[in-house]
C-alpha cells in the first residue's frame, strides 16, 4: 500500500491517498486466466485505472492512474475524462471529414462527387456547431485540450 499527495483537477485542493501500487496490481494480474493463454497481448490502454475516489472539498469523482508509457501516476476526473474525450473524438471527426473534401476535390469532378462534397461540406459545418456546443456546455471545466 502506497500514499501520494494529489491535486484535484476541479478545485485544486491538496490530498492524500492510500492505493495500491501499479507493480502490485501487476503481481495480482499475473495470474489471470487470459494472461496466461495470450503471454503476448498488445496494450491498447497505455493508461491504467488504478483507484477511483472522491475528492474531500468539492466531492467530485476522480481516477488515479498509471501512464505506462512515461511510468506516471497521474489524477483525472470522471467528467472531465468524458468531455475531453468528447470534444477530441469530435475534432478528429471533423478533421476526417475535411481530409476527404480534399481527396474528393482532387478527383475528376462529376455530378456525384459535388453532391457527396456537398454533403460532406455541409456536415462538416454541423460537426463544427456541435463542437462549439460542447466547448460551450464544458467551459467551466479545467480541461487542458
Amino acid at each position: 500500500m502506497r500514499t501520494a499527495k494529489i491535486t484535484c483537477p476541479y478545485c485544486s485542493n491538496s490530498q492524500k491517498i492510500f492505493y495500491f501500487s501499479f507493480n502490485l496490481k501487476q503481481f495480482f494480474n499475473i495470474f489471470s486466466k487470459q494472461e496466461q493463454l495470450i503471454p503476448t497481448r498488445a496494450i491498447t490502454d497505455i493508461n491504467k485505472k488504478i483507484k477511483k475516489f472522491s475528492c474531500k472539498a468539492c466531492l467530485k469523482d476522480l481516477i488515479y492512474f498509471f501512464n505506462i508509457n512515461n511510468e506516471e501516476y497521474f489524477v483525472d476526473g470522471i467528467h472531465l475524462k468524458y468531455a475531453r474525450e468528447l470534444i477530441l473524438n469530435k475534432r478528429n471527426g471533423i478533421e476526417l471529414l475535411k481530409n476527404k473534401i480534399v481527396k474528393l476535390e482532387k478527383v475528376e469532378n462529376s455530378p456525384e462527387n459535388e453532391k457527396l462534397l456537398e454533403y460532406l461540406r455541409i456536415k462538416v459545418i454541423k460537426e463544427d456547431e456541435e463542437l462549439n456546443h460542447l466547448k460551450e456546455e464544458y467551459k467551466d471545466l479545467p480541461l487542458k485540450l
